[in-house]
């Protein structure tokens, strides 16, 4: 282990890797920039081979960085609970080795920090790195919204029990360390009640759902304070050409007796719409909701699955019985509509300039940062944030 410091830092970035030293080092690259006052950036590697990454580490003269490898076999979820217990921070934010942060999120947790608030969701910039392989249109290498700044207080429960009536097909209000930052005291709560911080097989859903029974204190700024990066061989960029999807079976980053306890509800297929579902429902039973269960909407999942994944129609159809066709169907006729809606919304806002939209192919992580910094430095966010925060989240 590499770069280990003792002192508590007010925040944690954690990285759990494995084999993708060359998007690694790109993330190190625009973290190490950020300083190492505040912060403690956490590697937890589970590659095969870290001799590329150690040699890179050594030429890094920064006291904030500590690497952890561990050459056993383990799950994602598994090298997301260590990365999480080698990290001091009073508060963690757990990102990709292919995404970043903006400097502003720091002085946002500075802000979580003083008034006490215990989660924070907010929006992203988007960053596709130049490997990246479209199925369909080509997108724009860097977006972020462009809308006024507008802080919001979040009612985790009700958040919850929203996404309970769309199946789990969407992470994005829900408080978590995945993309958004949470107090340790909370994952603390967390693995006191349920025994893991991460306790179902697709750690961002299941931290998702289990911080969701714990959180009170829960905002939301719409500002690009993360970056979200998708790369070839992540989980986003497999499902952008259509690879991510399959049988359980053979699958690394879970356990081998998933597909054993797999719920019964739930297809048994290694894909996105069925990964987080499943996740869920088992952050719940670990956590003692398994009330919350009953009103999980089955139907919202087979909806989701019935249009996007046509080779599995038959064996999706096997899951739908009686009155359960007109469910999906009003299902299937509401994801339709709100696609829909949302790029006709996409489209006017894209053509009224409110999207900052960067086309360059040869774009690195660092480069996304330093733009997404720069917009949110000239925009004065971080006075609006102060004030704003001051006003009414208190």
């Amino acid at each position: 282990d590499l770069g280990v410091c003792v002192m508590e830092y007010l925040l944690s970035i954690i990285i759990p890797t494995k084999n993708r030293s060359n998007y690694l080092k790109g993330c190190l690259d625009s973290l190490i920039k950020l300083g190492d006052k505040d912060i403690e950036i956490v590697v937890q590697d589970n590659s095969d081979d870290n001799s590329q990454i150690v040699d890179y580490i050594k030429n890094i003269d920064h006291k904030n960085l500590k690497y952890y490898h561990c050459k056993d076999q383990l799950t994602q979820t598994e090298n997301s609970e260590l990365a999480v217990s080698n990290a001091t921070g009073k508060y963690i934010c757990y990102i990709g080795d292919d995404d970043s942060i903006s400097n502003m999120l720091i002085e946002a947790v500075k802000l979580m920090n003083r008034y006490e608030i215990e989660a924070l969701n907010c929006n992203m910039a988007t960053f596709y790195w130049p490997d990246i392989v479209f199925n369909g249109t080509k997108l724009p290498f860097l977006s972020f919204d462009k809308t006024k700044l507008k802080i919001e207080k979040i009612n985790s429960k009700e958040i919850l029990y929203r996404y309970l009536r769309n199946g789990f097909q969407s992470i994005r209000f829900l408080p978590r360390t995945y993309h958004a930052v949470i107090a340790r005291s909370i994952l603390d709560k967390v693995k006191l009640k349920s025994g893991k911080i991460f306790p179902g097989p697709s750690p961002d859903m299941a931290n998702a759902v289990a911080c969701s029974l714990v959180v009170h204190n829960h905002i939301y700024i719409n500002a690009p304070l993360i970056i979200s990066g998708a790369s070839y061989s992540s989980a986003c960029g497999m499902g952008m050409r259509g690879a991510h999807k399959g049988s359980l079976k053979g699958v690394a980053q879970i356990a081998n007796d998933v597909e054993e306890k797999w719920n019964k509800n739930i297809p048994k297929l290694w894909l996105g719409n069925t990964i987080w579902p499943e996740s869920a429902v088992k952050a719940l039973e670990a956590m003692g909701a398994g009330d919350f269960i009953e009103k999980m909407n089955w139907y919202a999942v087979y909806a989701r699955m019935l249009l996007k994944y046509g080779e599995y129609r038959s064996y999706t159809m096997q899951f739908i019985h009686g009155i359960g066709y007109l469910r999906v169907f009003f299902d299937i006729i509401s994801d339709v509509s709100n696609w829909l809606i949302d790029r006709v919304i996409y489209k006017i806002r894209f053509l009224r300039g409110s999207w900052y939209v960067n086309y360059q192919e040869n774009l690195s992580l660092q480069e996304a940062c330093e733009i997404t910094n720069k917009y949110l430095e000239e925009t004065g966010f971080y006075a609006e944030i102060m004030e704003i925060m001051a006003r009414k989240v208190r």
